[in-house]
């Protein structure tokens, strides 16, 4: 079994943490589910990390067309590189939109003022498109 994320900031921010998800936002994502009483798991084994490293979806993206697709992006994310979630972007087909969520971390988009933009962003979306 791994550890899902960093138990500290100090583990997170050492750059040796054995997470999966050693993103150091993922402290602050983690403490705010424990908060609302969400249930996760802390560890995960080695092979869901496995089929996480293997998962492509850029070799799937095309094929979510002629469905409408938001991708919301937060402009600081580690987790999955910003610079990779434009590249899938640029490969996906319309109709699609990207929003763009500035000062946001991947775990960012989840709760406070970032997850906020993300649901306001979602709602136009939807309101577009069905």
């Amino acid at each position: 079994m791994l550890p899902v994320n960093p138990e500290t900031m100090e583990e997170a921010l050492s750059g040796t943490s054995q997470a999966i998800l050693p993103d150091p936002d993922s402290i602050a994502f983690v403490a705010e589910m424990d908060r609302r009483g969400y249930k996760h798991e802390k560890t995960a084994t080695l092979q869901s990390a496995l089929a996480l490293i293997l998962h492509e979806p850029v070799a799937v993206i095309h094929r979510i067309a002629p469905i409408p697709l938001l991708m919301v992006i937060g402009s600081r994310d580690v987790t999955i590189p910003t610079r990779t979630q434009l590249g899938m972007y640029s490969k996906a087909l319309e109709p699609k939109r990207l929003h763009f969520v500035k000062n946001a971390g991947h775990f960012e988009l989840y709760f406070g003022e970032a997850f906020e933009n993300n649901i306001c962003a979602q709602l136009e979306f939807l309101k577009d498109f069905v």
